[in-house]
């Protein structure tokens, strides 16, 4: 076999060609070289070597049997094999694309995809009805892609009735109309709706946990289990994130029954907001990664972080007051948390925290009389700024609690961080589950809240 490699620039430098070859291979140890034959200065032919396994290789040009030609120009040897496909889980409009994995694929331009049944011939398309074939496009040597049929278009031959929600089996060719014969399982299934969540809102430095509650429609939960890849996907104009998922029956059990699957677990991205101000988004749910379904209203708050606290000591056995300086202390239906050390985690009261617009002059006299904060801004002053930097004319929050005591008796106490956060508990409030919440007949208020998020 004989293959024509067209370019330009193409010549001799002596009546044999001594110096002209082609080269096949993607490393050293690998390259096999073939005389090349001019047919004129925009066209080589060479012959192609025998090789010992299907593989994509990269084919260059040398005229003077030392510089090669760098232009990706590849020649593949084909034998397709199908190993795996993603997603398994198909949309019934059509609109999902699958990825074929396996081995023995090349960029032929003429790649196909079958879909097929192990027990009866299928048809698609309008009368008089033909295969279910798709044209495939080459992604590299392990992937082809291709377009699916909808659901209404893939019928059972010998009867003319719809597939359903039955077994449809993909293959490929890459040259020709001979179609491997490995049968991977593709599945149509059916939209499942969305009933709430358990947050609406989060602040963007917090990955939050989120729970969807989901009504699986007719699905075969055992097939969604296994198959689908959920994903959560966070839109708020040009900023799309996608965060995986896992379908999970909630409250949690023991059981391991399918059925019992009511929700979809994600976590909430970090999200860097444009403003100060809280950012809408539109959050979406997909089974198999492509296809979403949803669109419920979601807010990513100002970052949760924590400035400054003041006074930075205080008595070890005696419980004293402190001022937490911040942002994002206040969220709908609950509150950010404060952690002491290793010792404890306390919510931070919503009546605690006010409207704070930083003064420098005023923060270093918030303890009247005392030096500490002097001192610290001319020591943190001195050298590499590890702490938060604020803004003169700045909105920040500050919230007053109590310190606990410190409860170890053997100590005489010493430096803690103080760290505020979000304490998550996944537990639920009135004993209902995700998939017992409708909101589309209770309204967002009755969507169960968390009690606290990481």
């Amino acid at each position: 076999m004989t293959i024509d490699v067209q370019g330009s620039g193409f010549e001799c430098f002596d009546e044999d060609c001594s110096d002209l070859y082609c080269r096949f291979g993607n490393r050293p140890s690998q390259y096999i070289y073939v005389k090349g034959q001019l047919a004129d200065s925009e066209l080589v032919r060479c012959k192609v070597p025998q090789y010992t396994k299907p593989d994509v290789l990269w084919l260059e040009v040398t005229i003077n049997g030392e510089s090669y030609t760098s232009d990706n120009l590849t020649f593949g040897f084909f034998d397709p094999f199908v190993l795996d496909a993603a997603p398994r889980l198909i949309a019934t409009d059509g609109s999902t694309l699958v990825d074929i994995k396996g081995i023995g694929f090349v960029n032929s331009g003429e790649s196909k995809a079958i879909f097929s049944n192990r027990t009866h011939p299928l048809a698609c398309g309008a009368a008089p009805p033909g295969q279910c074939v798709k044209t495939a496009t080459y992604k590299d040597k392990h992937v082809l892609t291709t377009p699916t049929f909808p659901q209404p278009d893939v019928k059972y031959l010998d009867d003319d009735k719809s597939v359903k929600w039955d077994p449809v089996y993909v293959d490929a060719t890459v040259l020709g109309d001979e179609y491997t014969e490995n049968e991977v399982e593709l599945f149509y299934y059916e939209d499942p709706a969305l009933k709430g969540a358990n947050i609406v809102e989060t602040p963007g430095n917090i990955q939050s946990q989120l729970l969807i509650g989901v009504d699986f429609k007719g699905n075969d939960m055992g097939r969604l289990m296994r198959y689908a890849t959920p994903k959560c996907r966070f839109t708020s104009g040009s900023k799309v994130v996608v965060a995986d998922g896992q379908i999970i029956a909630y409250p949690f059990t023991g059981n391991q029954d399918p059925s019992l699957a009511n929700t979809v677990h994600c976590k909430t991205p970090r999200w860097v907001t444009d403003g100060t101000d809280p950012e809408k988004a539109t959050l979406d749910v997909s089974l198999n990664g492509q296809n979403y379904v949803g669109a419920l209203d979601f807010t990513f708050l100002r970052d949760l972080v924590l400035h400054r606290d003041v006074p930075m000591a205080g008595p070890a056995r005696h419980e004293s007051g402190v001022k937490l300086l911040g942002q994002g202390f206040r969220m709908h239906g609950r509150g950010a948390d404060v952690k002491w050390g290793t010792q404890m985690t306390e919510r931070i009261p919503l009546s605690s925290v006010q409207d704070d617009t930083y003064n420098q002059a005023d923060f270093l006299d918030t303890v009247p009389g005392a030096q500490e904060l002097r001192a610290y801004q001319d020591e943190a002053g001195g050298g590499q700024r590890v702490d938060s930097q604020l803004t003169d004319g700045g909105s920040y929050e500050m919230a007053t609690m109590p310190t606990p005591l410190y409860d170890d008796a053997t100590s005489q106490g010493g430096p803690e961080y103080v760290e505020v956060g979000l304490d998550e508990v996944l537990t639920h409030t009135e004993g209902r589950s995700m998939a017992e919440v409708d909101t589309s007949t209770t309204g967002d208020t009755d969507i169960p809240q968390n009690d606290q998020v990481q």
